[in-house]
């Protein structure tokens, strides 16, 4: 199978640990990953501002580099980088010519979440199981955690149970659902930086649903909604990270 890379803005300059839980995986299941060093940002925020020319012409380098390498999937690891590369791109190029809107398509078909790759396309056999796991190993207490679903997941994607499948096959793993966990953080992109009480507020609701569940970590798949967690965090001074999923599974697969 072969597989290109979208990294996206996030990933690459403020989780570059995510980036590299991501690769690590795919390396340990023996994909051959190609990145294109030409990829540009997804433009999902010049879309989301209306800026829709500076959005196709992202959209178009992104076509260029990926379309010149010959892969099975895209895979990415932000949700809003996946909405935008499957979702929105068909949407900028709605009133284009046939030939257009089809090399379009072809490329947001091949996009794929990390999540839907590792339930999917991949055998994910290599979950160590408590049966692999040294004895003294055995006696570690569990970690709890629960999972936030990023509205560029659930909602663009239509993809909640497949991280949660993933979370639940680890050993060690206390999974406890969060109240509401399917509600937004507040981060909205820009909207926390236009409306950032209100987007506070929002997340206020989120941080007193994640106590109820007395987890130590909270698992998502987007970058935004990792800053915001961890804003909130900080300014609450909870004891709780905030960690990416292939972050937990690249601690877990061996």
């Amino acid at each position: 199978m072969r597989i290109a890379y979208f990294i996206g803005c996030a990933t690459n300059y403020l989780f570059p640990e995510v980036g590299s839980a991501t690769l690590n995986i795919l390396k340990r299941l023996r994909v051959t990953v190609n990145i294109p060093q030409q990829q540009a940002c997804c433009g999902l925020m010049a879309f989301g501002a209306g800026d829709w020319k500076s959005a196709r012409e992202m959209a178009r380098q992104n076509i260029k580099a990926f379309s010149d390498k010959e892969v099975d999937f895209i895979v990415t690891n932000c949700a809003s980088c996946g909405a935008a590369l499957k979702k929105y791109y068909p949407m900028l190029f709605e009133d284009s010519d046939e030939h257009t809107r089809s090399i379009v398509d072809n490329f947001s078909r091949k996009v794929i979440d990390i999540s839907e790759l590792l339930i999917n396309k991949l055998p994910l056999v290599n979950i160590a199981t408590q049966d692999s796991v040294e004895p003294d190993a055995k006696t570690v207490q569990k970690k709890r955690l629960t999972y936030h679903d990023p509205c560029h997941l659930r909602r663009s994607q239509g993809i909640s149970e497949l991280p949660r499948r993933l979370l639940k096959s680890l050993p060690d793993i206390e999974y406890v659902e969060m109240e509401n966990s399917d509600q937004c953080c507040g981060m909205g992109g820009s909207f926390n930086i236009s409306h950032y009480d209100l987007s506070m507020k929002i997340l206020d609701k989120k941080l007193r649903a994640l106590e109820k569940t007395g987890a130590e970590i909270l698992v998502t798949g987007c970058m935004g909604c990792m800053l915001q967690f961890k804003d909130g965090f900080y300014q609450k001074n909870m004891n709780v990270e905030v960690m990416h999923l292939t972050e937990v599974l690249d601690k877990k697969i061996v």
